[in-house]
């Protein structure tokens, strides 16, 4: 995502302003103040989209898959290798939607609804484990690495409420 300082709105308030505006303190501290907040933004927007790139990892890796409910381990896939960059089509090819083992939420949010054949109920979700830390990013959006072992567990959805 590339940015360009483009001066033509810039220029439109100069202009419908007029050369008087420039006389007002709060008209240009405004103006100056709406600079800095979008340059600020993309910037941002920048280092996140380069941060983001920059764990994606090419070419063949070898990960392994688990499925564990109930602190029983259902399903387990060692050594797969793939050239996939992110989870969700190594997902589909070894947790296949044929066989039920697998299904995501709406077409535009993807997450994990059931593994197995296993659907959390209202108190629980898979939650998505790689190295043993929790991911804090989604099926669409983790880079697999070399080496991975990702883990989808049955888990109890804390209440943080204090009640």
């Amino acid at each position: 995502m590339r940015f360009y300082l483009y001066p033509g709105p810039i220029l439109l308030i100069i202009i419908l302003g007029g050369k008087d505006m420039f006389k007002n303190k709060r008209v240009i501290t405004s103006l100056i103040s709406s600079i800095v907040v979008l340059i600020v933004a993309a910037l941002l927007i920048w280092a996140y989209n380069a941060y983001t790139q920059s764990k994606v990892q090419e070419g063949e890796k070898h990960i392994t898959i688990q499925v564990i409910n109930d602190g029983v381990v259902i399903k387990s896939i060692d050594d797969i290798t793939t050239n996939e960059e992110f989870l969700r089509p190594v997902m589909q090819k070894y947790l296949t939607y044929e066989e039920g083992t697998f299904n995501v939420g709406t077409e535009t949010k993807h997450y994990v609804t059931s593994i197995q054949g296993i659907t959390p109920d209202s108190t629980h979700f898979w939650e998505l484990v790689v190295n043993g830390t929790a991911s804090q990013v989604g099926i669409d959006d983790y880079a697999i690495q070399d080496g991975d072992t990702i883990t989808f567990e049955m888990t109890q959805i804390q209440d943080y409420s204090g009640q």
